[in-house]
């Protein structure tokens, strides 16, 4: 895959919390070391989650059967990047919403 990031041990990955769906609180970003890198999963050094490991191809952290509101990024800037796009995408459908059909659609209002 092109997108795909290449993952190596020692490289510093920043670390998202996002708790959206639970509360307005900010996202919580956090940076890490990786330390061991497998075909599925990556390990990082984390004290507070020992161990924690998170998908290679989504960056989606493994819960182990719990709900785990972290995400992996290969920097910050495609952190800032993809919550861009989300933004982006939240004030079209703000916009799309509130627009109403012309009059000659067949549309009912």
């Amino acid at each position: 895959m092109a997108g795909k990031p290449k993952w190596a041990i020692g490289q510093t990955v920043t670390v998202v919390r996002q708790d959206r769906l639970f509360s307005r609180k900010p996202d919580e970003i956090t940076t890490a070391k990786v330390a061991k890198v497998g075909r599925k999963w990556v390990a990082i050094d984390d004290f507070a989650y020992n161990p924690s490991r998170f998908d290679a191809e989504t960056g989606s952290f493994d819960g182990r059967g719990y709900y785990d509101s972290r995400k992996a990024y290969a920097s910050l800037d495609e952190y800032e990047a993809e919550k861009g796009l989300a933004n982006a995408w939240e004030q079209l459908r703000i916009h799309a919403d509130s627009l109403k059909p012309p009059k000659f659609s067949t549309m009912p209002p």
